[in-house]
């Protein structure tokens, strides 16, 4: 009995030395012995699939880079220099537009703001248009005092000026910017169907036929006449673009028939082989209109 516990101390202390020897560095000594700070250990030092961890990280930080490379194509891209009628960004800096003139000029900067001059001659309309093309943009009228008299928006703007001898400024902007934009001023004269203000003045439209209309003033009132058939269907159809517009239709003795408003307005008439008529009006005035007659087969 007790040469099997001798022998298994003897075998204890071999075990002790082996191990020993496997946690010894180079100089025979241990971390433990040593002291050496061991925190900076890493067990996965020859892990291959740390490796590839790193090489990911590698690989998101050359798309960062190139992802950088692309925004600053696409600025590169959508910059625009500014237009031929800068500077213009304030009233007193205006530029103006002549009757009949269209001007190609742009926002280059999210800060760009253009100004134009306006001179009109008393009793006589204007109509100033102006297209961004697929933004949207802002006009504003102002008087010679900076007060503001019109705000308007959208893809394609109008604004209409009473000439009163004055000069007038139109102030356009846009969230989009940069974007490139056309403005044209154009004078509104009487259409050709002049004079048609009362029902007893008005104009005959036929079938199949668009009449290019407008009111060049304020209290402008187009009547417009329709010869039937009796037994045939007609459809009177009305654009004012974007602004809105009011259409009456009128037996031959006076009576309002029927009454409708907005910017497409349509009105239906059942022939009875008399005349019928249509009055035209809008608050928007001056404007211009197209009307046109169909038949209903």
């Amino acid at each position: 009995m007790k040469k099997s516990w001798g022998v298994l101390v003897v075998l204890s202390a071999v075990f002790v030395v082996l191990v020993g020897c496997n946690i010894k560095e180079g100089n025979g000594k241990s971390d433990l012995q040593t002291g050496k700070d061991v925190s900076s250990f890493d067990p996965y030092k020859n892990d291959p699939y740390k490796k590839s961890e790193s090489r990911t990280r590698q690989g998101t930080s050359s798309f960062d880079s190139y992802e950088k490379s692309e925004s600053q194509t696409v600025q590169s891209v959508s910059s625009l220099s500014p237009d031929s009628y800068e500077v213009d960004d304030e009233m007193s800096l205006a530029k103006e537009v002549g009757v009949g003139e269209t001007q190609n000029r742009n926002l280059h900067v999210s800060t760009d703001i253009d100004w134009i001059k306006i001179s009109t001659m008393r009793g006589k309309y204007y109509i100033v248009s102006n297209n961004f093309g697929t933004s949207r943009g802002y006009l504003e009228l102002y008087d010679a005092a900076g007060n503001q008299k019109i705000l308007t928006n959208g893809f394609t703007s109008t604004l209409a000026i009473v000439g009163d001898g004055k000069v007038w400024y139109v102030k356009v902007s846009s969230h989009s910017v940069p974007l490139s934009y056309t403005v044209t001023l154009e004078e509104l004269k009487p259409d050709s169907y002049e004079v048609d203000g009362e029902m007893s003045l008005a104009k005959e439209i036929g079938v199949g036929e668009t009449q290019n209309r407008n009111f060049h003033v304020s209290t402008d009132i187009d009547w417009i006449k329709i010869s039937t058939v009796s037994g045939k269907s007609y459809i009177v159809s009305n654009n004012f673009g974007i602004s809105e517009g009011h259409i009456e239709l009128f037996n031959a003795g006076g009576n309002q028939k029927a009454f409708r408003y907005g910017s497409h307005p349509t009105l239906a008439i059942l022939g009875d082989g008399n005349v019928w008529y249509v009055k035209v009006s809008s608050y928007s005035a001056p404007v211009s209109y197209t009307v046109t007659l169909k038949e209903v087969p």
